[in-house]
């Protein structure tokens, strides 16, 4: 059943009622609480900091503004995912950090390649610092590392106003980590389940008197639940911190990172037998062949430069350079196999490689002006980028019939390549964008945030043969929101933000179809608990775009897919997230998610079907008062029934969940024991509906590691 705008609103009322309970009998807020572990800087506009001793949120985020708001004064939903969280439940990748972010999804469509969703719409805006960088496709390769992040911030729905792209999904931001100014040393080393091997360093401290550094290293390598497959990857971090003058720092950093895989599928596993049943298999069923393997490689390297104006201005610029490269041997199984004898996949391999570059720009002025009688915060910024894709394949044109996928051991199919290049991809994007947005303060209790961001879009270049040419200017991306105090520990807020996005999916002729666009509306309550200690926000959204790609067949000259625009889908529903110190040491994060999507009967119906609906992620710690060396934890992540439909048969995701527990034991004010244990109830699910292939994920695992730190 549709979700009506009126069912959104009703928990807003409810969560409203509460908070006005509690702000009548409760606490206090205490303001300006500094931020544990960073390093100082120059201090340059002075914020509102939320109260909170809590390891598993954070005063301010820059992702949905450039002003350094708390969670409760931004006019829209926001999750964190602190170090804390990371190391505690053992979040070493960006797909463990965002499987336990409140409403979102992660689709591991095959081994090495991931798709994120939220409120039903594919995550195509990521940034770095708060720079953001647009993944149009949403489709991320490897794996990435995430033990150079300090935190992950997240904003749910549109974000135009800071990336230029508004994808009514979600922006995800990955802040580094930064020097410190005293000196820390922290190193650990893990092993567990499938030979898992992790080693991990980090430290950080003065280099000079105007000088800070940092240096992280990671290297990991494991074995897996499924058949051939296992992987390897190292990352290198290095930042330094330079006060040029008391009022300029300058800030230059450097990240490498190198995935191996051996035996990674290209595709999955088939859902439908020939006659229509279900396939179910050992966990352990894989596809790829045993010469199979793809090595990913990516380095980025950014200078940023941060002036004091003076009188609470300041001026920021920011460059990233990102080089990405591939190189993959792929096979890939096809087909629709016979119920008993397991035969009637075919399959072809693939010499596949990807060089990608991608340069970023920002510089902005913020600070503070008077009109009439009060003080308002302003932004004003330029951006551009510019991303080079050049990539080709040679293909194996033999489709030879495979044995038995249950029994097959990934031998005895060779890779019989063309001798010409079958198609590959040399083409170039330009994003100019300004931006503008001012925080008014209308009253103590009324503040009011305007912006727009104007951007010019440019597409030059061939993919497979085919014209990549597109140019777009003057888009003009609005942004509003308000937030009204209710009390001094509850806001209401609403928002509107425009959605205007480039779509990389082509027609029958080859050529890219129009950019999705839309709108999104959305109105909170955000209510601060336990004298600020924790932080609840409960959120309604409507969504609706045009324009939207929908699959609408194979072209028969090319084999390649193509697709045909939609009058568009639409998603309504609400979000409730609960996080922050219930009591001393006791540290939780909870969000809920429910929401329905509605399309015409253009749109393929599997778009709505293969994304849970309802969906509810946990995170609790707690240290023992009477044995605070020991600290212990749980994560909950549950989703509802999801669904595909292929050929006339339907594949049923059951509704499942996956517990994860961790103890931590601190053997000395330095030294400290852990032990996690993954899917402790052994649930076997698959991980994504999302194409008409998919493998299971691993069964109960477990990890126990040891760490250092001065």
């Amino acid at each position: 059943m549709r979700t009506t705008l009126n069912r959104c609103w009703q928990p807003c009322v409810l969560a409203a009622a509460i908070a006005f309970i509690n702000g009548a009998y409760g606490e206090g807020v205490t303001e300006n609480q500094e931020d544990e572990g960073e390093s100082p800087t120059i201090e340059l506009v002075e914020v509102r900091a939320v109260q909170s001793s809590s390891d598993y949120s954070v005063p301010t985020m820059n992702t949905a503004t450039k002003f350094g708001l708390s969670a409760f004064e931004t006019p829209q939903s926001v999750s964190v995912i602190t170090r804390a969280q990371i190391d505690d439940f053992e979040l070493d990748n960006m797909n463990d950090v965002l499987s336990l972010t409140t409403g979102i999804n992660v689709e591991s469509v095959e081994t090495d390649r991931t798709y994120y969703t939220a409120r039903g719409f594919d995550i195509t805006n990521f940034q770095y610092d708060g720079m953001g960088l647009q993944v149009p496709d949403g489709n991320i390769s490897g794996d990435i590392d995430t033990y150079a992040f300090e935190r992950v911030e997240v904003v749910r729905g549109p974000n135009g106003l800071m990336t230029g792209a508004g994808n009514p999904s979600a922006t995800v931001n990955m802040v580094r980590k930064r020097p410190t100014d005293d000196l820390q040393i922290q190193t650990s080393a893990s092993a567990g389940s499938y030979d898992h091997t992790r080693v991990e360093s980090d430290i950080s401290g003065r280099l000079g008197e105007r000088v800070r550094g940092r240096f992280v290293t990671a290297w990991q390598d494991n074995e897996s639940h499924l058949d051939r497959y296992a992987h390897e990857k190292s990352l290198v971090y290095g930042v330094v911190d330079v006060e040029i003058t008391d009022a300029t720092l300058l800030t230059l950093g450097y990240t490498w990172q190198r995935n191996k895989s051996d035996s990674p599928m290209w595709g999955a596993l088939p859902l439908l037998y020939s006659d229509g049943s279900e396939v179910s298999v050992d966990r352990s069923t894989s596809t790829a062949s045993d010469w199979a393997g793809w090595i990913s490689k990516e380095a980025q390297a950014f200078a940023e430069v941060v002036h004091d104006l003076g009188n609470g201005w300041q001026l920021k610029g920011t460059y990233t350079y990102i080089k990405h490269n591939e190189d993959a041997d792929l096979f890939y199984a096809f087909g629709t196999p016979d119920r008993e004898t397991g035969l009637g996949l075919y399959g072809y391999g693939s010499d596949y490689t990807e060089h990608n570059t991608m340069d970023l720009f920002d510089v902005y002025i913020s600070g503070q002006y008077q009109l009439a009688g009060r003080e308002h915060d302003l932004v004003l910024g330029y951006s551009w980028s510019e991303s080079v894709v050049d990539n080709f394949s040679y293909m194996d044109d033999d489709f030879p019939a495979m044995p038995d996928f249950r029994t097959w051991n990934g031998s005895g199919i060779d890779m019989n390549l063309r001798d010409i290049v079958r198609g590959g991809g040399d083409y170039k994007d330009r994003q100019r964008s300004i931006y503008g947005a001012t925080r008014l303060s209308i009253t103590d209790k009324l503040k009011v945030l305007l912006g727009a961001r104007v951007s010019d879009w440019d597409t030059s270049g061939e993919s497979y043969g085919l014209s990549q040419d597109s140019k777009y200017s003057g888009v003009t991306t609005p942004y509003a929101g308000v937030v009204y105090q209710l009390l001094d520990n509850v806001a209401l807020y609403a928002s509107y933000t425009d959605i205007f996005t480039q779509q990389t999916e082509e027609d029958i002729n080859g050529s890219r179809l129009d950019p999705l666009e839309g709108r999104s509306y959305e109105v909170g309550v955000k209510s601060e608990l336990l004298a600020g200690r924790l932080l609840l926000s409960v959120a309604a959204f409507d969504i609706e775009q045009e324009n939207l790609a929908v699959s609408a067949g194979f072209n028969p000259m090319t084999g390649d897919e193509y697709y045909e625009s939609s009058d568009g889908i639409s998603s309504q529903g609400f979000e409730v997230e609960l996080v922050g110190e219930i009591t001393r040491g006791w540290d939780v994060m909870a969000g809920y998610t429910n929401f329905d999507m509605d399309a015409n009967q253009q749109t393929d119906e599997n778009i709505i079907r293969f994304t849970p609906d309802k969906t509810f992620k946990l995170a609790s710690s707690y240290r023992l008062p009477w044995l605070p060396a020991l600290k212990m934890g749980v994560s909950v992540k549950w989703q509802d029934e999801t669904s595909r439909r292929d050929s006339g048969a339907e594949v049923i995701q059951d509704s499942y969940k996956l517990v994860d527990l961790f103890a931590n034991y601190d053997l000395s004010d330095n030294l400290r024991l852990s032990l996690n244990v993954k899917n402790v109830t052994d649930e076997k699910y698959f991980t994504s509906l999302y194409w008409a292939q998919s493998y299971y994920g691993a069964p109960t695992t477990a990890t126990a590691s040891i760490n250092w730190r001065y």
